[in-house]
């Protein structure tokens, strides 16, 4: 990818929260790439997302997508703290 172009959604959420860092992912909440409204972008971790995709976790409807992203934050969250 050209060094001059950022994606669309990266743009969005930059100009609204600062910079995201490289070791973060964008979620399209409903699943459309093209829609790049803030309320349907949101940054996880890798990991988060890997787990989001191993349980098919990715839904057109963006309250489903954001509360499996909710649990699985929740989730190593609380792995987290029973590892410390």
């Amino acid at each position: 990818m050209n060094k001059n172009w950022v994606k669309k959604g990266k743009l969005v959420l930059e100009e609204a929260y600062g910079e995201i860092p490289d070791d973060k992912l964008i979620i399209f909440l409903d699943k459309d790439h093209k829609n790049c409204n803030l309320s349907n972008l949101y940054v996880t971790d890798r990991k988060i997302n890997f787990m989001m995709s191993k349980n098919n976790w990715h839904f057109e409807n963006p309250e489903l997508t954001l509360a499996a992203l909710k649990w699985c934050e929740l989730y190593y969250a609380i792995k987290q703290k029973r590892d410390d």
